[in-house]
């Protein structure tokens, strides 16, 4: 199960943005990243939390260009919150 949720967001991701990095938090970070643009994900931060059903799991993405995060996104999908920022200082909520 949650291998099918990492690989649909990187399908997603590597689907709508094409030549840019897609850097999983899952993969060895030991090998260093020399891309100057790209999205490092976290598909579920809590896997515990997810695996046993509890809400307080979240799925992370972060576009970085020239090792400064510019555009971060966390979503609570059992609380159906969003929350964005694109700027310092700035931070954004939605939710239904």
């Amino acid at each position: 199960m949650i291998w099918q949720l990492t690989q649909s967001v990187s399908n997603l991701f590597q689907q709508n943005y094409v030549g840019i990095l897609l850097q999983m938090e899952t993969v060895n970070l030991r090998v260093k990243n020399k891309a100057k643009i790209f999205w490092l994900i976290d598909p579920i931060d809590g896997t515990k939390e997810y695996i046993v059903g509890k809400d307080e799991y979240t799925l992370n993405a972060a576009l970085v260009i020239n090792t400064v995060p510019v555009l971060g996104i966390v979503g609570v999908p059992k609380k159906n919150r969003l929350f964005y920022t694109y700027g310092p200082g700035e931070c954004y909520l939605i939710e239904n």
